[in-house]
């Protein structure tokens, strides 16, 4: 999300591009690497140099989390100083961050395995890159005068007003010539332009699965024993984001668990009519816990930079506005409980036929919604009549993009220790070949409760705290797990080793992506200014049923944001679907 471009151009055409970032760019955030055969390999991002090892082939921004060997890599020198079997499996390792590697005249970008970072690629005569900004990337094809042409069928395809089409399908995008790689995917950039490869992260599937009992306690102890990296890592300010559902009290219990919870402040969003819940409970386990607690309302956050931002950001990879406000804070860390969707079973384990059925699309918008994610699950590996395609989709293309929208344009430095790939695999099993598992019987092991059973392995009485509404746990339901899966778990010595320093790493978008942003950008946060972002680019749409769906998601917008009075923040996806026309223009 702005935090990387990567681009790799031959003799004839090093030249343009440099001359394109010498004019929109800062020179602190571009660095120019000689590859063989006179190509280059040129790197954009914030304070380039701070990410940046020439003498190791290697730029790194972020944190790298490997959950198997219990260990965090923070920055490019926390990177190199991991050990080189966490280093040459890459694949696998969460946390958030971007990576670029090359040899000879070939380039390979990359990001954690969750997909906390969109990635997407593009290419021309003479030169391919890869980057994080579609905004980017649509205007370095403008600059090196290549076409960028609308995939109207996509475009139309985004317009259904479900959570599925807030992110992109598979590997298409709003432009035929920009594609976009599902999590686990890099891309490779040579000669012959850019290129998807590496599995994508649904390949994890095919690992092994332990028994019930086991993977949940272990899974339990390394929740808490990332969380423990993040709380002791010195200088840095921990943000524990909580609301007052089930995943974020995980991290409060791993928290809790290790007598580190004070070290923390308490984060929660209070900034619509759909946030009373979450703080009212936030306040009360404050309260209980004896913890500190900030408030987020809306005199709290200044949003007047919020299209801005999310032109350079998220625009055409994730409709939806509102970067968290404590993100960008120097020395912040933020802690999530997002994550635990792709092992609860986000779109409730159903095929692709019963979901499209569900929806009762109009048909040539479901003719258009069949097609795209007909190809994203291709990309995947999964067909359409799988029990489990739904939740295939969501863990390759949407659980990363949602998890880092919040906080990766402005900052990479948030862990989310939920994002397991044990329990993954365990969501997927057999449920009748998991009789600790809990809940009433279905297919798969995959459900809410699973949540439920890592908070009391780690603090019953956090687990037992009331919810923002009736999630069937409470004292009684909490005990009687504990009895099933062996008592709480023993966190002592839990913490992941760390490499690196969060001093290493820069924070914020590149310039080039902010001044681009900014050429576009109408104004300050409000309808109006969105209205007119989509209009640059609505007259590019040339088939009228097109256009009319988008002018439908506009009025739709109008509806949440003016008719219910919804802070533009929080009004849903049709805001910023409306707005990423933008793009087209």
């Amino acid at each position: 999300m702005s935090n990387l471009l990567a681009v790799r151009a031959d003799r004839t055409r090093a030249g343009a591009v440099q001359a394109w970032l010498a004019e929109r760019a800062d020179p602190e955030d571009v660095a120019v690497v000689e590859l063989t055969d006179g190509a280059r390999l040129i790197v954009v991002s914030r304070q380039v140099e701070r990410s940046l090892r020439r003498e190791h082939a290697t730029f790194f921004r972020g944190f790298a989390v490997d959950t198997e060997r219990a260990r965090l890599a923070i920055g490019v020198d926390g990177w190199l100083d991991a050990p080189e079997e966490l280093r040459r499996d890459a694949w696998s390792l969460g946390g958030t961050f971007a990576m670029v590697r090359w040899a000879g005249d070939a380039v390979e970008a990359r990001r954690d395995l969750w997909g906390n970072q969109a990635l997407l690629h593009t290419d021309g005569d003479g030169w391919s890159a890869a980057g994080d900004s579609m905004l980017v990337l649509r205007r370095l094809r403008d600059a090196l005068g290549e076409p960028s042409t609308p995939d109207e069928r996509e475009l139309l395809a985004r317009t259904a007003l479900t959570g599925i089409a807030q992110t992109s399908f598979g590997p298409a995008t709003a432009f035929r010539e920009i594609g976009f790689a599902p999590a686990g995917v890099a891309v490779r950039l040579d000669a012959r332009g850019a290129s998807p490869v590496e599995r994508p992260v649904t390949a994890l599937l095919g690992g092994p699965v332990g028994d019930y009992r086991e993977t949940i306690r272990a899974a339990a102890v390394g929740i808490a024993g990332e969380t423990a990296a993040v709380l002791e890592l010195p200088g840095v300010a921990p943000r524990l984001r909580i609301s007052g559902g089930q995943d974020s009290r995980v991290v409060l219990a791993a928290a809790l668990s290790l007598g580190l919870a004070e070290r923390a402040e308490l984060v929660v969003q209070e900034q619509a009519e759909e946030h009373a819940g979450d703080a009212r409970v936030a306040r009360s386990l404050a309260r209980r816990f004896g913890l500190r607690l900030r408030t987020i309302g809306p005199a709290d956050v200044d949003d007047h930079d919020q299209l801005q931002l999310w032109l350079a950001t998220l625009a055409g990879t994730y409709d939806g506005f509102g970067v968290d406000a404590d993100a960008a804070v120097e020395g912040a860390f933020g802690i999530s409980g997002i994550g635990a969707e792709t092992y609860k079973g986000n779109f409730g384990w159903r095929s692709w036929w019963q979901l499209r059925d569900d929806l009762a699309l109009p048909l040539q918008l479901e003719l258009a919604f069949i097609e795209q994610t007909d190809r994203g699950l291709a990309a995947i590996g999964a067909q359409p009549a799988d029990d489990d395609a739904t939740e295939s989709h969501y863990l390759a293309h949407r659980a990363g993009i949602h998890c880092g929208a919040g906080y990766v344009g402005l900052s990479p430095l948030t862990a989310n220790p939920l994002q397991r790939a044990d329990l993954v695999r365990l969501g997927r099993a057999a449920r009748a070949e998991h009789a600790a598992a809990p809940g009433p019987p279905r297919a798969r092991v995959g459900h809410p409760l699973m949540v439920a059973d890592l908070a009391a392995l780690l603090s019953p009485e956090a687990a037992s705290h009331e919810y923002e509404r009736d999630v069937g746990v409470d004292g009684a339901v909490v005990q009687a797990r504990l009895e099933a899966l062996g008592g709480p778990v023993d966190v002592a010595g839990a913490a992941f080793a760390v490499h690196g320093s969060t001093a290493e790493v820069p924070l914020g978008p590149s310039s080039l992506a902010m001044r681009l942003a900014a050429d576009a950008s109408p104004g300050g946060f409000t309808l109006e200014s969105v209205e007119a972002l989509g209009r640059q680019g609505l007259d590019a749409l040339r088939a009228g049923p097109v256009r009319d769906r988008y002018l439908e998601v506009l009025d739709n917008a109008r509806w949440r944001a003016v008719d219910r009075g919804m802070p533009l923040m929080f009004a849903g996806q049709s805001p910023a679907r409306f707005a990423s026309l933008a793009l087209l223009g």
